[in-house]
């Protein structure tokens, strides 16, 4: 951006920060100035898409480096989309809840909701026991997401990985070595 944007930047930023709870207050010249030493070198076309990403995505307010990443292109690596996915899903259980799984799954995309069917579906990843869960759930999410996207990029298919064969219990094992069937 050159400098006889830079209102239109603030403005642009001021506008963002009102759809988050606790988000910087960009009156104070302080942080107006930190924002724009990070983010003034991107044109105002990419900090517009990064805006609008940061808007239908994130729950809180972005750091500057998030935003600049949004800004730039999110999706970079496989491990970048991996991570988009595993926000989306956590925060479409805040939003939608497990019975508004139409506004989930279009919230998450076709691509993330490949990773919540084959988590069990919209319910089972909704069936949190407790908010503790919720870092390594997301770690989770993101490593079948960035498994996922690997694949696709590779192979160029669009159908989700299949999920693992299910391993027999010690019980059906047994049957089967004392020569009862075990479906």
């Amino acid at each position: 951006m050159i400098e006889s944007e830079k209102t239109r930047f603030l403005g642009e930023l001021t506008a963002l920060s009102m759809a988050f709870p606790k988000a910087p207050d960009f009156t104070d010249k302080t942080i107006a100035r930190m924002f724009w030493l990070v983010l003034g070198e991107i044109p105002l076309k990419d900090f517009l898409k990064g805006c609008k990403h940061a808007l239908n995505t994130q729950q809180w307010f972005p750091p500057p480096a998030t935003l600049k990443r949004f800004c730039i292109d999110i999706y970079d690596t496989d491990e970048d989309i991996g991570l988009d996915i595993a926000n989306r899903i956590e925060n479409a259980i805040g939003t939608y809840g497990y019975m508004n799984h139409k506004g989930a799954k279009g919230y998450i995309g076709e691509r993330g909701w490949a990773v919540v069917e084959q988590l069990g579906g919209w319910v089972r990843v909704c069936d949190i026991q407790s908010f503790d869960q919720m870092p390594s759930l997301r770690a989770n999410w993101r490593k079948l997401a960035t498994l996922d996207s690997k694949r696709v990029n590779t192979k160029g298919e669009n159908k989700p990985a299949a999920l693992p064969k299910r391993n027999k219990t010690a019980i059906e094992t047994a049957k089967m070595l004392i020569g009862g069937k075990v479906n």
